[in-house]
């Protein structure tokens, strides 16, 4: 009852919560449908410069008539919370203010949608953060009112600002300074966000508290110091914060350490006790009133978590820590305070990124005490670097030296076996076991007849205990039967099987309309099952849309991937230069490369995999011909992997084919095309489900009609990654249950 701001917080987030179950999230379509050219209105919010373009955030935008007439019979067909607008060569003196009402006219395009489990959804993402769809090449028609001269003032101080870290820095560590200092992630490359992330430091590269309380109570501090007066020192420091907030974009972090910050200010103001929980609760309901739909952000969540424990999880744990003082009291309550983030946030971390950075203690506590003085330098850096004549040697030397011991650490960390627990995506029931059982050991603390000494050492040892079995829960995955997953990777074919003896073979991993597969696709996907190796990939054969995933992998640094203990290709004569090349670049990878032919199997516990196709005699002039195919069984349950087998390959296989009854699943040859599962293989086989794995409106058209036709002729249940996404066949060998990732 102490605390009435904190109840107050608690249940805005149950009715929010409570309500977003109601009405999950929407997602809007452009108003007249992805690649149609389109004039939009709306008031431009932010300006981006980003790979060579200008990138606009329209805010209250809606569609208009092409023939702008500037009244109100303008249609109004829908109005979108933001859209994201890419300039077609525009100059920076030609661009509209911030605050100003603009037409554009462009294509309208939806941001890229998750179709496999693990793979980012920037649609979502972009949704959550107000903005509906994008439109490329576009051009502004119109400009009508006046824009905000303060507020464009500001982002032009952020434009020179940006400037001067790209002046004076190599483009990666210009691009972490830029995120960590302005909030603009637009020059951060995938290798060093994924190097920061891996090691723990992602919070690093966000605006967070340190930053606020660096610039804000150094600031308050020094005014305080010249007797400059509490209420002018409040006044000033506040006007300071909420600048930079407004300069950094406002994100989560930066508003709620803004709105923690003011609190505090306002407490010392009015000789009152500061208390953190109660700061935490106003600036979450603040928040909330602002965007409910921030409730799903990966970074609204760590956020606040990192905050809650420190409140609620630090003083629990600091009892097991001795009393110190000096430098081993300050190390040890940094240990504490970096131990209870990590246990509050644990379940956020894993749902969202799937496994855990072991090392991130060692290297927070290196990193934390340099920290203050590389904000400092990077503000001073980018405010004096804006005045031509000013030297900003030192500060550039600062700044680079912090940054090349924390890429030193985190390389190193890199490089240490284990470094980086893989646990996977836990279910949503076991990360709320995990708070209740949290909750449950936090307030067992404050028990009365647990605080006398002789349960003291009880008590300390339970918690730990019930602790560390909610962790095992939630970070433990036990294998169970069969599982295999098609992957929506486009115009091309990846297969995943996963043994009930936890043996897992990637059956293809290529492209020809994805780039990137591995990276953004199929290694996010087998991250989240908590998958930490790859023990077998087979090649059916070297065609781009089977390989290209393959050769990513190849090419990836080892500590990007997963380890691939053998690379499996079929054993033929006749090979060319693309089969010669992947195993080449396969055996660099460290793979031990297998040759397969028919006979020869994988024996797994239950699993048999069965090469039925090709022998070591067979010749054909089409490279499809050859693909590899597999035949598993697992107790009553059988399926056939066919790449892109077709004409005499197909043939063949018909005569080899196991006589036991029906398959249970087909991945069906060539993506369904016109010429490949014909009627005799079908009479064969009888499947109870076929697959099919192909690009949406690909040029090819498939799956083709004939194939359906034949399918459907034989009452076979047909699955698409087109249609569902990812597909998930998991089995006991009895019966199987097919599930579809979720399109939205």
């Amino acid at each position: 009852m102490k605390r009435p701001m904190a109840w107050m917080g608690c249940l805005v987030l149950i009715f929010t919560l409570f309500f977003m179950c109601l009405r999950p999230v929407g997602l809007k379509d452009p108003p007249a449908g992805t690649d149609a050219n389109i004039t939009m209105t709306g008031v431009l919010t932010d300006r981006q410069y980003k790979n060579n373009s200008y990138v606009l955030r329209l805010a209250d935008a809606y569609m208009t008539d092409h023939a702008y007439s500037g009244n109100d019979k303008n249609q109004k067909l829908q109005k979108y919370a933001g859209v994201q607008v890419w300039l077609e060569k525009a100059s920076y003196e030609e661009l509209p203010m911030i605050g100003e009402k603009i037409e554009v006219c462009g294509k309208a395009e939806n941001f890229s949608e998750a179709s496999n489990p693990g793979e980012f959804d920037m649609r979502r993402y972009y949704y959550i953060h107000g903005t509906d769809f994008c439109i490329f090449n576009a051009k502004v028609q119109r400009r009508t009112g006046h824009g905000s001269i303060l507020r464009d003032t500001i982002q032009r101080l952020k434009e020179r600002m940006l400037l001067v870290f790209d002046t004076n820095l190599p483009e990666n560590e210009a691009g972490i300074l830029k995120a960590m200092i302005l909030g603009d992630r637009t020059s951060l490359t995938d290798e060093m966000r994924g190097l920061y992330q891996r090691n723990g430091l992602a919070h690093a590269l966000s605006i967070s508290g340190l930053h606020i309380s660096i610039l804000g109570y150094g600031t308050y501090r020094l005014l305080k110091k010249y007797h400059a007066g509490s209420i002018i020192s409040v006044m000033l420091t506040a006007a300071l914060v909420i600048f930079y907030a407004e300069l950094t974009g406002g994100g989560i972090s930066v508003l709620r350490a803004l709105t923690m910050f003011l609190v505090c200010l306002g407490a010392d103001i009015a000789n009152r006790t500061y208390d953190m929980l109660s700061a935490l609760s106003a600036s979450l309901i603040l928040i909330l009133l602002l965007n409910p739909l921030i409730v799903y952000d990966a970074g609204f969540m760590l956020s606040f978590g990192a905050v809650l424990g420190i409140c609620m999880v630090n003083p629990w744990l600091e009892n097991y820590f001795p009393k110190k003082d000096g430098l081993i009291g300050k190390l040890l309550s940094s240990i504490s305070v970096s131990l209870s983030i990590q246990i509050f946030t644990l379940p956020i971390v894993l749902y969202f990124f799937y496994q855990i950075p072991l090392t991130s203690i060692p290297l927070n506590l290196l990193m934390i005490p340099l920290m203050g003085l590389l904000i400092v330098s990077a503000i001073l850096l980018a405010l004096l670097g804006t005045v031509s004549w000013f030297p900003v040697f030192p500060f550039v030397l600062s700044c680079r030296i912090i940054l090349r011991i924390y890429e030193t650490g985190c390389r190193i960390c890199d490089t240490i076996p284990g470094g980086v627990f893989i646990a996977g995506r836990p279910s949503m029931k076991k990360v709320i076991i995990y708070y209740l059982v949290l909750l449950l050991v936090l307030t067992g603390t404050s028990v009365k007849g647990l605080k006398k000494k002789e349960y003291a050492a009880v008590k300390n040892i339970t918690g730990l205990l019930i602790l560390a079995l909610s962790v095992m829960m939630l970070v433990l995955k036990p294998v169970s039967g069969l599982t295999i997953t098609m992957f929506d990777i486009g115009q091309g074919d990846s297969i995943l099987v996963r043994t009930s003896a936890g043996t897992t073979y990637l059956i293809d991993c290529g492209s020809t309309t994805e780039k990137e597969i591995a990276r953004y696709r199929v290694i996010p996907a087998m991250k989240s099952m908590g998958l930490h190796r790859i023990d077998y990939c087979i090649m059916t054969h070297p065609d781009k849309d089977h390989i290209s995933g393959f050769e990513e992998m190849f090419e990836m640094p080892p500590e990007e991937r997963l380890p691939i203990k053998y690379f499996v290709m079929p054993d033929i004569k006749d090979t060319g230069d693309a089969y010669r090349t992947i195993e080449s670049e396969a055996q660099k990878a460290g793979a031990e490369v297998l040759k397969i032919s028919d006979g020869q199997c994988f024996r797994d516990g239950e699993t048999e995999i069965l090469c039925i196709h090709p022998g070591k005699d067979f010749r054909a002039e089409d490279v499809n011909e050859y693909s590899v195919v597999l035949e598993l069984k697992y107790r009553k349950f059988k399926a056939l992997f066919t790449g892109d087998i077709q004409g005499d390959g197909e043939s063949r296989i018909i005569r080899k084919l196991d006589k036991e009854g029906p398959v249970s699943i087909l991945k069906v040859a060539h993506h369904g095309s016109k010429n490949s599962t014909p009627d005799e293989l079908l009479d064969e086989l009888h499947p109870a489900v076929a697959l099919i794995s192909a690009g949406e409106n690909n040029t090819y058209g498939h799956p083709h009609r004939d194939t359906i036709e034949r399918l459907n002729r034989i009452h076979t249940k047909i699955v698409t990654t087109i249609e569902s996404g990812a597909i998930t066949v998991n089995t006991d060998g009895e019966k199987m249950e097919i599930k579809s990732y979720e399109k939205k």
